[in-house]
């Protein structure tokens, strides 16, 4: 029926809804769109790890400005930092380590800009929350290359630095009821920092970093943490 033809203009309006309530979307979207399901889902602690880490690698990109005389941030550095995990009971951390200059790529010239690479090996303390309450302790031993940008041209003493590496607990690090279910763990890290000081020879940080097996294995809930950090040449 021609609604606009047999009705007058003050029935417009309730013909125009009635269509409304009649009309349906002819398709409809499967129901594994809808509800994803679980193991076609990142976990939302990697997940949210991978978007920090790519941000930061944007960041952290050398300007094609870059003059091939800038010498690289290549001092040898003994650090300490402590550190605590983001969600639910945190566990906490307490470091040592050194940041050495690596001697990978010799072919490759290491003033070509200020981009620097070197190791970061460390020995970590952990203090968690048992299941059944209490603490228990783990100790991590854990080598990575970090690769570092300062911010805001050659010699600023703002930087960014980006780790990946790998690590091994003495026993299956628990914290609560979350355990993991390999002592190898692979580690991965942001940091922004500020280096001050003669010759820019101390240095703070606030980094953020991942531990997990990478799906080696299950149950892998990782753990995300914040360490801060102090640096001295040496």
């Amino acid at each position: 029926m021609n609604c606009a033809a047999a009705a007058p203009a003050r029935a417009l309006p309730r013909c125009a809804s009635a269509a409304a309530r009649a009309w349906r979307w002819p398709w409809k979207p499967p129901e594994s769109v809808l509800r994803p399901t679980h193991t076609s889902m990142l976990s939302r602690k990697t997940s949210a790890f991978l978007a920090a880490l790519l941000c930061a690698a944007v960041i952290a990109l050398p300007s094609p400005t870059a003059t091939a005389q800038t010498p690289p941030d290549s001092g040898r550095r003994f650090y300490a930092d402590l550190g605590s995990t983001l969600e639910g009971d945190a566990a906490h951390t307490a470091a040592v380590g050194v940041l050495l200059p690596s001697s990978l790529f010799t072919g490759v010239p290491r003033d070509a800009g200020p981009l620097s690479l070197h190791w970061d090996l460390s020995l970590t303390h952990w203090r968690a929350p048992g299941a059944q309450g209490g603490h228990r302790s783990f100790t991590q031993l854990a080598a990575m290359g970090v690769w570092r940008h300062p911010l805001g041209g050659p010699g600023a003493p703002l930087f960014v630095d980006l780790g990946l590496g790998v690590s091994i607990f003495d026993r299956l690090y628990a914290s609560g009821t979350d355990r993991f279910s390999t002592a190898f763990q692979f580690t991965q890290a942001i940091g922004l920092g500020y280096r001050f000081g003669e010759k820019h020879a101390h240095e703070i940080s606030v980094r953020f970093q991942h531990v997990s097996n990478g799906g080696i294995k299950r149950p892998n809930p990782g753990e995300n943490f914040v360490r801060l950090r102090f640096a001295s040449r040496f």
